[in-house]
């Protein structure tokens, strides 16, 4: 994918991007029945607009396009859609402490298969950090988004996060968050039902030169829905350079 910003003038500029994505599935077939898992694509575009507040903060109104197309021959099959949404919002530095993004908007997703009903939802982006001094930090974000899924269930995700930022050295640093989130998924075969999610995390980052650095850490999700739970552990690392 990509992004592209043109300051027109000193008080007005105009933005746009894509990217795009393919999911593959490992069965044809969910666990709770005959329906098929097809894999598929989605291709948004989008177009912004500007205000230029000030150096450090913008405010905006933005308008996406999405494209979904199911892998299968079968004009009936339920993910293949499109959807529409349009948001205002601001970005930037509010204060000297406070930065990051707001939003609020709406989102329509009209599905290809005539039987499942169009979906009209609220939408919202909140990403804030705050700086305490010049090696903490604490973040918070909120996000409520709706999706095709690929067993034609319309789905509403709302999560909400935060975190906290440490620098313990010049070269050592770490963080640390929580989650919890819930997805509501409506389907014209199964009816409407719920997935909880609740997670934390840590991250320590080392830099071992100017250009390279190396980062890892641990993340654990618990998820419940329908009487069924699971348990997801994650440890991860990588190593970064910078040329």
């Amino acid at each position: 994918g990509f992004n592209v910003r043109y300051n027109h003038s000193e008080k007005f500029g105009l933005g746009g991007g894509t990217n795009y994505s393919y999911r593959f599935y490992q069965t044809d077939r969910n666990s709770r029945g005959d329906q098929p898992n097809f894999d598929f694509s989605t291709l948004p575009l989008s177009a912004r607009a500007f205000y230029i507040y000030s150096e450090k903060l913008d405010f905006f109104t933005d308008y996406t396009f999405s494209r979904t197309t199911a892998d299968s021959g079968n004009k009936d099959e339920l993910t293949s859609s499109r959807s529409h949404s349009i948001s205002v919002g601001a970005d930037g530095e509010f204060s000297s402490k406070l930065s990051g993004t707001a939003s609020v908007g709406y989102s329509l997703l009209d599905f290809d298969y005539d039987g499942t009903p169009n979906q009209h939802n609220l939408i919202t982006n909140l990403s804030l950090k705050w700086k305490y001094n010049s090696k903490t930090s604490s973040d918070v974000s909120l996000s409520r988004a709706t999706s095709p899924s690929a067993t034609g269930q319309s789905t509403i995700s709302t999560s909400l996060r935060s975190g906290l930022n440490h620098r313990f050295t010049d070269t050592w640093s770490g963080s640390a968050y929580i989650t919890t989130g819930l997805t509501d998924y409506t389907t014209i075969t199964d009816g409407s039902y719920s997935m909880s999610n609740h997670g934390l995390g840590i991250n320590l980052s080392k830099k071992i030169s100017q250009v390279l650095s190396a980062s890892g850490g641990y993340d654990l999700t618990y998820s419940s829905s329908r009487g069924d739970s699971f348990v997801r552990h994650v440890l991860h690392g990588q190593v970064t350079g910078r040329f």
